[in-house]
């Protein structure tokens, strides 16, 4: 089988902890670019992978069949449409978009591109996620919601780029 040959967008905590272990992990594909706007970090850390500077000239490369985007939240929209327009393959870091409008019209176009767009959501595996998953499952009735809570040990500062959302 081909490999998927995979280019990063972003290069923070998510790309680095979540996304690119995977990928260097996982026979079927292979890390071939990582953007990262300024800084050495990726090149010394993966020096097979291509080190864009910008999106564009990374959606640019023909040899990129799937494209992971850790951007800030606000900025997901935007990004996978240009990776659909581009002809890509795309998989985006929760939150998926901003508005659920947004997430319409890019499921849309990823099937009038005849690709495939879906988000990462790396808790579906774990127990609890499972385990309401099987009571779904089993259950005669529909569930309408399920309350949890994930705790931080830490504080949240609000100025950070996580908590800049779009106003509509």
């Amino acid at each position: 089988m081909k490999k998927i040959k995979t280019g990063v967008l972003g290069y923070g905590f998510s790309a680095k902890v979540f996304h690119i272990p995977f990928i260097k992990s996982h026979d079927e594909f292979t890390l071939t670019a990582i953007t990262q706007r300024t800084g050495d970090e990726a090149q010394l850390e993966h020096p097979q992978a291509t080190i864009y500077r910008d999106y564009e000239s990374m959606l640019d490369d023909d040899e990129i069949n799937l494209i992971i985007i850790t951007t800030p939240s606000h900025m997901h929209y935007e990004h996978a449409k240009m990776a659909l327009n581009k002809g890509k393959h795309v998989l985006v870091e929760k939150p998926y978009t901003a508005t659920y409008k947004e997430a319409l019209a890019l499921n849309a176009l990823a099937i009038e591109k005849g690709k495939v767009i879906t988000v990462y959501q790396n808790r579906r595996y774990d127990g609890d996620f499972l385990t309401l998953k099987d009571i779904v499952n089993r259950s005669d009735e529909n569930t309408y919601e399920f309350d949890g809570t994930w705790d931080r040990f830490e504080d949240i500062n609000d100025d950070t780029w996580r908590a800049v959302w779009p106003t509509e």
